[in-house]
């Protein structure tokens, strides 16, 4: 399915942004999704015109889709308990990769990963506990049981500016909305990988650093309009 395209070819990025500063990362054997194989991939994800749960975006590369994500409204159960929100990640054929779902108790935001079948839960997305200078969130692949994550994303979740680390500490994704030339950037931004990056689980990270953003974002407002 061909979209129309609207980001700037990766040539007129690179112009605009100078030389890519993403690093190779070495692929996890746990990925969600065949790691990029070029030096560089640049992926648009917009939230779609019309949402009902307000968290359904499509994903394009070079104007073309290749995940979307399906959210859902507030749901009481979930396969691992009492959840809050669902998301669901497609590939471009419509094949089922994961969902993440949200942990109703939890010390700070979490959601856990599941495998298409819904039966185990293969990765992990946490809101950093401890006080840091700046924002961060962390993502876990289950079967290592590492307590290292082996991505972090830290920056300006606020302005949808910051980039994700590996685990030695390279920047191996950068996310943001200066990449996109477009009038209605506050509902797409661009992410650039580097070779080597799970897609899938960049997308999923992204997806629910927005989540937290927009309710941050109304808790404020509601807060304003009571004064």
């Amino acid at each position: 399915l061909q979209l129309p395209t609207i980001i700037t070819s990766f040539s007129a990025l690179r112009d605009l942004q100078g030389p890519s500063s993403v690093k190779p990362s070495t692929p996890s054997p746990h990925a969600l999704s065949p790691p990029i194989k070029d030096p560089v991939a640049f992926y648009v994800l917009k939230e779609k015109l019309f949402s009902v749960s307000g968290e359904d975006f499509n994903v394009l590369e070079n104007g073309k889709r290749v995940f979307t994500v399906t959210g859902s409204n507030k749901v009481p159960f979930g396969v691992g308990g009492l959840i809050l929100d669902k998301l669901e990640i497609k590939n471009a054929e419509g094949k089922k990769m994961c969902s993440v779902e949200r942990r109703a108790i939890a010390l700070k935001t979490a959601y856990d990963v599941y495998s298409p079948d819904g039966k185990s839960c293969i990765c992990k997305i946490e809101e950093e506990v401890l006080p840091t200078l700046t924002p961060t969130f962390k993502f876990f692949y289950e079967p290592e049981n590492n307590p290292k994550p082996f991505l972090k994303a830290v920056g300006s979740f606020s302005s949808c500016n910051y980039d994700v680390y590996a685990r030695d500490g390279s920047v191996v994704v950068a996310i943001s909305r200066s990449f996109v030339e477009l009038s209605d950037k506050n509902d797409c931004y661009g992410i650039r990988m580097a070779k080597g990056v799970d897609p899938a689980a960049i997308v999923a990270l992204a997806c629910v650093i927005d989540e937290v953003h927009d309710e941050e974002k109304d808790s404020k407002e509601k807060k304003r309009k009571k004064k």
